[in-house]
């Protein structure tokens, strides 16, 4: 049975590694925006200081920038980028930045 078992656990372990491969760069990118996210609104919360609230979300709209130009290569990275482009949707999407998202997902889709 332990044979079993660490063959299990090795076998898990191969398909944690081939997952971390196969991670597209705006799935990194995304990682990268759920932490300044949660420092934006720790600072948000803890700090009425309006210069280092506007720093916390200036840092997050960078990354927001660099997921939009990064290529989409699966449709959950248009998914991740809807997110964070509305902030869980707490905003909407401009014009400009709905049609790029649905002709990515469209090309997604048809490929």
């Amino acid at each position: 049975m332990a044979a079993v078992g660490g063959a299990y656990i090795a076998g898990a372990e191969a398909a944690g590694a081939a997952e971390a491969e196969t991670r597209t760069p705006l799935e990194a990118l995304f990682d990268r925006w759920l932490v300044l996210d949660a420092e934006e609104r720790r600072i948000y919360a803890e700090s009425d200081d309006e210069d280092e609230q506007g720093a916390a979300t200036d840092r997050k709209i960078e990354v927001e920038n660099l997921m939009r130009a990064a290529p989409k290569l699966k449709i959950t990275d248009v998914s991740l980028m809807i997110l964070a482009s509305t902030d869980y949707g707490l905003f909407g999407l401009s014009d400009e930045w709905r049609e790029q998202f649905r002709d990515e997902a469209r090309a997604l889709i048809a490929a």
